[in-house]
């Protein structure tokens, strides 16, 4: 048959008695209770029942009445039947009835001194006549009737819940003498390694301390305590970037990292600093430090952010460019002003847009472009930063030199080509010629005719870089017969 359930206790009543008298114990799985031993470890006390009471006025799943022992001591009750480990029901101060306790502590008492005293005691509450037994062996300490109870012990951790993983430092108090607890714990994945408690999965772990006999003091054991590991969640952090406002103008809180459901709860010290959902506010110049909490969920734990602090200063006054054109000349550099803000802060511009360059604040373009410019005057003194709206400045491309056809001669016979040349222009595109006129004709920069007449004439370079695509005026080149 396998060990009885261990019973619980809900209450001892009275919580402290004189032998003899009664006390009620309620809870459950109490019915499989054999003995109690009152403040004596039963390992320890030799099979004395003067410390053991088997006495139950009534005893039921749910409540035990039981007298007290002659020589019970204060400390735990100790359970004593087919159970898989030794449970204390709780803590129990026994009043002196007999007279001086040097009675019950000095080996001059004779084995039945004590429990004559104490039938006596009986016969007096109840007016009967017990029986003295003829041995007083039962009734000695065995050798340790000199022993003291130490102070109840008790496992003091005030949280009892952790991360799987993770290590709880177990604390305890009480005890008498020199205090050097020893632990015991049950639970799939539960482990004590000295004074740490470990779990590697998910696990209630049931712990108890044990301080040994030392001096003139028994063994104190504690109750048992229960200690809960569940699997911590992700990193919590504040993921703002940057982590600077102005007085007045609420902040968007955002987290990343926990696990589970993620429902992040704020908190914020700081003078003037308020939150509000997740949007963070300053009435005044401030450092705000936040903290984000990801509540338990699952089986996850809770989980904390570490600070961050956020630091509100005052707006400064509108900023904005003052430039009266928004238009450029691509490879003509424009340059940026702005006008408004506070303070002593630097002033900087940033663009975007394709062949868009800024140096400082002169803004050219590598080719046609639209650049989209920001102007930011930094925080000084009491000020926040001030950024501008953005603005759009429009770059064309720049006019070539004058292109024009540089013959020198512009005569010919016809069936005899003509070489065309040209002088002018910007830039790297490439030369083509263009030509009407009937039985006029191109090819390269060869103009044939097949007939007597005229022909007209333009050079043409190509657009490239910062340059537009330039045409020549045109050139009228005269053909006559062959002799």
């Amino acid at each position: 048959m396998g060990p009885a359930p261990e019973p619980t206790v809900t209450s001892i009543t009275p919580n402290s008695a004189a032998p003899g008298q009664l006390i009620t114990i309620d809870g459950t799985n109490l019915g499989s209770i054999q003995g109690i031993s009152f403040g004596m470890d039963p390992d320890l006390n030799h099979g004395s029942q003067m410390a053991n009471s088997r006495i139950f006025t009534k005893i039921t799943n749910t409540e035990i009445q039981v007298e007290v022992p002659p020589l019970a001591v204060s400390g735990c009750l100790w359970a004593i039947g087919n159970f898989q480990s030794m449970p204390c029901l709780g803590q129990f101060t026994v009043e002196s009835s007999f007279g001086s306790s040097s009675m019950l502590r000095t080996r001059a008492a004779s084995a039945i001194e004590v429990p004559t005293r104490y039938l006596r005691h009986r016969q007096e509450q109840n007016g009967s006549t017990p029986q003295i037994p003829k041995s007083g062996a039962a009734y000695l300490f065995g050798g340790v009737d000199a022993a003291t109870s130490q102070q109840p012990l008790s496992i003091s951790n005030s949280s009892r819940i952790g991360a799987v993983g993770t290590p709880i430092s177990l604390l305890t108090t009480g005890g008498s003498g020199v205090i050097a607890p020893t632990f015991a714990v049950t639970g799939a994945g539960c482990s004590i390694s000295g004074a740490q408690l470990s779990a590697s999965q998910i696990a209630t772990c049931v712990v108890t301390a044990t301080n040994p006999a030392n001096g003139n003091f028994r063994v104190a054991h504690s109750a048992r305590v229960s200690f809960h590991f569940s699997p911590p969640q992700q990193p919590l952090t504040i993921s703002n970037s940057p982590l600077i406002g102005a007085v007045g103008t609420p902040i968007s809180l955002s987290t990343s990292g926990g696990s589970g459901v993620i429902a992040p709860i704020f908190a914020v010290t700081g003078a003037g600093c308020s939150i509000s959902g997740s949007r963070l506010s300053a009435t005044l110049v401030a450092t705000c430090v936040v903290t984000a909490t990801n509540p338990a969920n699952g089986n996850y734990l809770v989980a904390h952010s570490a600070p961050v602090s956020f630091h509100f200063s005052s707006p400064q006054s509108a900023l904005k460019f003052s430039n009266a054109k928004l238009s450029g000349v691509a490879g003509t550099a424009v340059k940026l002003t702005a006008s408004g803000g506070s303070g002593s802060g630097s002033l900087s511009f940033s663009v975007s847009g394709a062949n868009c360059t800024l140096s400082g604040s002169s803004l050219n373009a590598t080719g046609l472009a639209q650049c989209v410019v920001t102007a930011t005057k930094a925080a000084s003194a009491s000020y926040g930063p001030a950024v501008s709206p953005t603005v759009k400045f429009t770059f064309a491309l720049a006019t070539q030199a004058a292109l024009k056809v540089s013959n020198s001669v512009k005569k010919g016979t016809v069936g005899t080509a003509v070489k065309l040349n040209a002088s002018g222009g910007s830039g790297s595109g490439s030369l083509s010629f263009s030509v009407t006129g009937s039985g006029c004709a191109i090819n390269g920069q060869l103009l044939t005719t097949t007939k007597a007449g005229s022909c007209s004439v333009k050079a043409t370079k190509a657009a490239s870089g910062i340059y537009a695509v330039a045409v020549s005026k045109a050139t009228a080149f005269t053909f006559t017969a062959k002799k």
